[in-house]
């Protein structure tokens, strides 16, 4: 599965585990691209029903979406909340809460498994967890 797809059904197993239901008309598909995000989310954020927390599959779209709150004069965190993936170097002087991936370690870990591979053994195991950690900062709140 690709990773746009498997965040998303991630999001939406955690939001079932907690007896909420994600609205299928506030699920945007975009480009993984800040311009693209922005785009796409305008017509989302400027409905009278918008969603007052967003999780971005990235980084680069959550900076997107800031971009089009702050175009129709949406405050983060007040009126809207918005959460990214893979603190980019930007996260922290733009405000964004992330989840932070250590990128390094999933890079030697898939390295090292294809080593093995290549050497003709097999791996020890065929999936490899690395730790996230939440980064909280200015973009999000309590609604």
């Amino acid at each position: 599965m690709q990773t746009p797809q498997t965040r998303l059904a991630a999001f939406r197993d955690t939001l079932a585990s907690q007896g909420l239901e994600l609205r299928d008309d506030w699920v945007l598909g975009s480009d993984w691209t800040a311009d693209a995000a922005a785009r796409d989310a305008l017509t989302l954020l400027a409905r009278d029903d918008r969603p007052t927390a967003i999780v971005a599959a990235s980084d680069e779209i959550a900076f997107g979406i800031q971009a089009s709150a702050r175009r129709l004069g949406l405050t983060l965190p007040d009126d809207l909340s918005i959460i990214g993936v893979d603190n980019h170097v930007l996260s922290n002087v733009l405000g964004l809460t992330t989840i932070s991936q250590d990128v390094t370690a999933q890079g030697r870990a898939a390295a090292e498994m294809l080593l093995t591979i290549i050497e003709g053994r097999q791996p020890e195991q065929d999936r490899v967890l690395i730790p996230t950690e939440l980064i909280i900062r200015e973009s999000t709140t309590r609604h």
